[in-house]
């Protein structure tokens, strides 16, 4: 999904969380599952992290204009190949 178009649903996403939230604290063992949920809380930021980093160097590396061609056929070994010519020293390990 393009970021220009992730604004429209925050609303959603933020009820849906407020609304977990509200039921989260209405449960009678709400100690213990806290403690799952800080943890779950925990990898999905990691996860949020890790995966906007993938995205923004899959754009710095992605050519601009019409990507049809690209989405059809091979998308990850065209990725490969253009980390390999960006980063030829430090990539090295890539087949």
């Amino acid at each position: 999904m393009n970021f220009r178009y992730r604004i429209e649903f925050y609303p959603l996403i933020e009820l849906g969380a407020f609304l977990g939230f509200l039921l989260l604290c209405r449960l009678p063992r709400a100690g213990s599952s806290l403690r799952r949920v800080c943890t779950l809380a925990g990898v999905s930021l990691a996860l949020g992290i890790v995966g906007s980093h993938v995205v923004m160097i899959l754009y710095k590396v992605s050519d601009f204009g019409p990507a049809i061609d690209m989405l059809r056929y091979m998308v990850f070994a065209h990725y490969l190949d253009r980390l390999k010519s960006f980063f030829a020293v430090s990539a090295s390990w890539i087949q």
